[in-house]
């Protein structure tokens, strides 16, 4: 179990570090959940990817997409609401159809309101269930 808490508190962080601020290939993205994947697979010992999926539920870790729409949600929202006119004219010009796109995808009716991390994950939540 520690060597969970480590690879959710210590590993994913640095994979997805400043991720949230640039476009990402899906290629680049599958590279990355295949890596924090394999550290999983070896420290449980799995064989299939439904394994895979049931420890990350039961751990309640999102996989590495959800995890990084989860920090794309987080820093767009408050992007968005960010009291510097040239932050919010940055954000018009350049993410805000990234933003729609996101809170469209996962239901999130109200994407200007002041949305909290724990909101957007219990939506994130709803589509691995």
């Amino acid at each position: 179990m520690v060597l969970c808490h480590l690879l959710n508190a210590c590993c994913l962080p640095i994979l997805l570090c400043g991720l949230e601020a640039v476009p990402i290939s899906n290629a680049n993205l599958r590279s990355i959940q295949s890596t924090f994947n394999v550290a999983l697979y070896k420290i449980f010992k799995l064989r299939s990817v439904t394994n895979l999926y049931y420890v990350q539920y039961f751990m309640g870790t999102l996989p590495v997409n959800y995890a990084l729409d989860l920090r794309k949600l987080s820093f767009l929202q408050k992007l968005s609401v960010h009291h510097t006119s040239v932050m919010n004219l940055l954000f018009l010009m350049t993410a805000s159809k990234e933003f729609e796109l996101l809170c469209k995808n996962y239901s999130i009716t109200q994407p200007h309101s002041c949305l909290c991390v724990a909101s957007i994950r219990l939506s994130l939540s709803r589509f691995l269930d």
